[in-house]
């Protein structure tokens, strides 16, 4: 475990030390970021005392893949972890958005690293939560927000979120799908997405043994979707 006052990226460090030689599963936390991000090299807001930021390092071995799992099991991990800890329910927002009161609280963002010496290669799980934060930037005012709980230090929900995680990495079986489903708040509702340059939309109707979201589309047709990201339509 690696603990840090400040860091551009947790991602980033722990990318750092695997291509210069740690091989072994890691974690790295830090107070605070200077460069966090999320998916599609979106900034992810990072001040110091009032969140979590860690990633964890997992080496993978032969055979290891499925991108899609990784993140719906540290989604899983993130929801286990606040319930037990501040007794919330957030959701999941497919693929890598945790939801409380219709607010993101949490993201997650995965990255594949790998070391040309040596050949290895592995997986870097990043994770935000935002637990006390009550000013955001304004750009993202209206949709995040917080678990808004100063009583529990962070290192209990730090470990709470580690220990999860680990015991859904170590376990190659799937069962942990239908708590992602449970926890879904897309499935049976209405969405736009972006394929290919085009916009469609469509019913969210399930999530597949991959973690791809199927959708069946306004037009009839059937989308099965790996990779992107989803806009939940209200009417």
């Amino acid at each position: 475990m690696f603990c840090f006052d400040t860091v551009d990226s947790t991602n980033d460090e722990a990318k750092r030390r695997f291509r210069t030689g740690l091989k072994n599963t890691s974690l790295f936390v830090s107070d605070t970021q200077t460069n966090g991000r999320g998916r599609r090299g979106r900034s992810f807001y990072s001040p110091s005392a009032t969140g979590i930021y860690l990633s964890l390092l997992y080496p993978l071995t032969e055979g290891q893949s499925g991108f899609l799992s990784f993140t719906s099991k540290a989604a899983v991990a993130v929801c286990r972890a606040l319930n037990s800890v501040y007794s919330v329910s957030p959701k999941i927002k497919w693929v890598n958005d945790i939801l409380l009161d219709g607010k993101k609280i949490a993201g997650i963002l995965c990255e594949y690293v790998t070391d040309t010496e040596s050949g290895g290669s592995a997986v870097v799980i990043g994770i935000g939560i935002n637990l006390s934060t009550e000013i955001f930037p304004e750009a993202i005012s209206d949709t995040a927000g917080s678990v808004g709980n100063r009583s529990v230090p962070r290192e209990i929900i730090t470990a709470a979120v580690a220990k999860e995680l680990i015991m859904l990495l170590n376990d190659s079986g799937s069962s942990y799908l239908d708590e992602y489903r449970a926890l879904s708040l897309v499935i049976g509702r209405h969405i736009a997405y972006e394929r290919n340059g085009q916009v469609f939309t469509g019913k969210a109707v399930s999530i597949d043994s991959d973690a791809a979201l199927v959708v069946l589309r306004d037009d009839g047709r059937t989308d099965v979707l790996n990779t992107g990201e989803i806009t939940v339509r209200t009417a």
